[in-house]
């Protein structure tokens, strides 16, 4: 073992291949397993798609002789307008409704011209952003001048796979938790 640059000890490339290939072998255990995990997750949807499409329906059926039922009742719903019956909340509720516009530059314009200016500003939103990346191509000196700061730009130790969707299919596998190694971007 020899000393860096900065007196921290090295370590041969020898010892780095050595440490590389045992972790590609982990790596090929964790693919066997999620492999496994996955023939046996595929199985069972297979085993239970029929029962689920059966039951999927029965439920979507029960539903729509459910709403037709209050829909033509309505009388029932005055007072209170929605009632919770076997766990279900049914009833009547009003709409939100939604606003639409063909063009929204034409309706900008249209409000700049027919409303007030207090109207204009409180519909109507302008915004800006730094683009961060074109900040990316400022000098150190340009960006201490606006006040900006690149930071952890530096180098640093990288240990990537190349077989990243292995870590994807842990993270699906794991129910959606973050995944079990953070690639680099």
């Amino acid at each position: 073992m020899t000393s860096s640059a900065d007196g921290s000890p090295s370590r041969s490339m020898d010892e780095i291949e050595r440490l590389a290939t045992a972790y590609a072998g982990r790596r090929d255990a964790l693919r066997e397993t999620v492999e496994e995990a996955q023939a046996a997750l595929d199985r069972v949807k297979r085993d239970h798609r029929a029962a689920l499409r059966r039951r999927i329906g029965a439920a979507v059926n029960a539903r729509a002789e459910l709403l037709a039922a209050v829909e033509s009742s309505p009388a029932l719903f005055r007072r209170p307008r929605t009632r919770l019956l076997s766990g279900i909340r049914v009833g009547w509720r009003k709409r939100p409704g939604r606003i639409e516009f063909d063009d929204e530059a034409a309706t900008i314009n249209a409000i700049r011209r027919k409303l007030d200016s207090e109207a204009a500003a409180r519909l109507i939103r302008v915004s800006e952003k730094v683009m961060r990346g074109a900040l990316r191509e400022l000098s150190a000196r340009d960006l201490m001048r606006i006040g900006a700061l690149a930071v952890e730009a530096d180098d640093e130790p990288i240990a990537i796979p190349t077989d990243g969707e292995i870590d994807k299919l842990v993270a699906a596998l794991l129910d959606g938790g973050e995944p079990a190694e953070q690639e680099a971007a």
